[in-house]
C-alpha cells in the first residue's frame, strides 16, 4: 500500500534546506555589492575633499596676486606724481638734483623689495629724472618693439617702448595717453606692413574717433602709412590708437621700419 504522505513528509527537509541555501547565497551577493558600493562611495568622497582643498588654495593664490596688483599699480601712481611734483619744483627753483635723487630713493625702500632689485631701480630713477622744462611742458613718443601678431577688431595698439613720456601722460601698459593738461594737442602715427597684410588704424579720443589710415600691401610688399591730427582735449581725455574690423594679418614693427604714436601740447 503507498503512503504518498510518508514521500512528501521526508522530502519537505530537502526542499526547505535548498531554498534557505539559494536566500543565502542571494543574500551574500547583494551584501557584497552594497559594500562595493560603499567603498566606491568612500574613494569618490575621498576625491571630492581633495578637489575641494586644491580649489581652496586656488583662491586663496588668486587673492594673493589680486592683492599685489593693487599694491604694485598704487606704487606706480604713487611713483607717477612724486616725477611730476618733483619736476614742477624742480622748474620753478624749489628743488634741486639731490632732493630728486633723496625723493627716489625714500619711495623706493617704500616697496620693500630686494637691495639689488633696488640699486639697479635707484640707477633707473637717475636716468629718468626730468629735465629742466616748463611746468606745463607736454609730449610723448612710443613705438611698437616688436611685431603685433594678428590684433583683431578695435585692439588697443600697445606701444611699449617709450622714447619720451614729457607730463607722464603715455601709459606703455595699456597704450593709453591721458591728457595731463587741457589744450591744444598735435599727434601723429605710423603703421609698417608686409606681405599681404592690410590694417586700418584709428586715432581715438574718449571712444571717439578723430582719424584714420590704411594700407593694403599687396605682391609680398613693404610698406608704412602715417597719420596725424590736432584735437583740442581737456585734462582726463584719453586718447589712444586702435584696430577696425577691416584688418589682415600682422602689425610689423623693427628697426628697419616702426610702428610709432607720439604726441604733444602745441599751447
Amino acid at each position: 500500500m503507498k503512503r504518498p504522505w510518508l514521500i512528501q513528509t521526508l522530502l519537505l527537509p530537502f526542499f526547505v534546506v535548498s531554498n534557505c541555501n539559494k536566500e543565502s547565497n542571494a543574500m551574500s551577493l547583494l551584501m557584497d555589492k552594497v559594500q562595493a558600493l560603499e567603498i566606491a562611495a568612500f574613494h569618490q568622497n575621498t576625491k571630492i575633499d581633495i578637489l575641494e582643498k586644491s580649489n581652496k588654495k586656488l583662491e586663496d593664490i588668486l587673492l594673493e596676486k589680486s592683492e599685489k596688483i593693487a599694491y604694485m599699480e598704487d606704487t606706480i601712481q604713487q611713483l607717477q606724481q612724486t616725477v611730476m611734483q618733483m619736476a614742477t619744483k624742480q622748474a620753478t627753483g624749489y628743488a634741486n638734483q639731490t632732493d630728486l635723487l633723496e625723493n627716489f630713493e625714500d619711495l623706493s625702500i617704500r616697496t620693500v623689495q630686494e637691495p639689488t632689485v633696488r640699486q639697479e631701480n635707484h640707477r633707473q630713477d637717475r636716468l629718468l629724472s626730468p629735465p629742466t622744462t616748463a611746468p606745463d611742458t607736454v609730449g610723448f613718443y612710443a613705438v611698437l618693439s616688436r611685431k603685433m601678431e594678428n590684433p583683431g577688431t578695435h585692439h588697443t595698439i600697445i606701444f611699449d617702448s617709450v622714447k619720451t613720456n614729457l607730463g607722464n601722460g603715455y601709459n606703455s601698459h595699456t597704450g593709453v595717453f591721458t591728457v595731463p593738461t587741457s589744450g591744444l594737442y598735435a599727434f601723429t602715427w605710423s603703421m609698417r606692413l608686409f606681405g599681404t597684410e592690410y590694417h586700418s588704424a584709428q586715432l581715438v579720443v574718449n571712444n571717439v574717433v578723430q582719424g584714420a589710415v590704411f594700407l593694403l600691401v599687396t605682391g609680398g610688399g613693404n610698406e608704412n602709412v602715417s597719420g596725424s591730427g590736432v584735437v583740442y582735449l581737456n585734462a582726463g581725455d584719453d586718447v589712444l590708437i586702435r584696430t577696425t574690423s577691416d584688418n589682415q594679418g600682422n602689425i610689423e614693427s623693427d628697426p628697419s621700419g616702426l610702428t610709432m604714436f607720439a604726441g604733444w601740447l602745441i599751447k
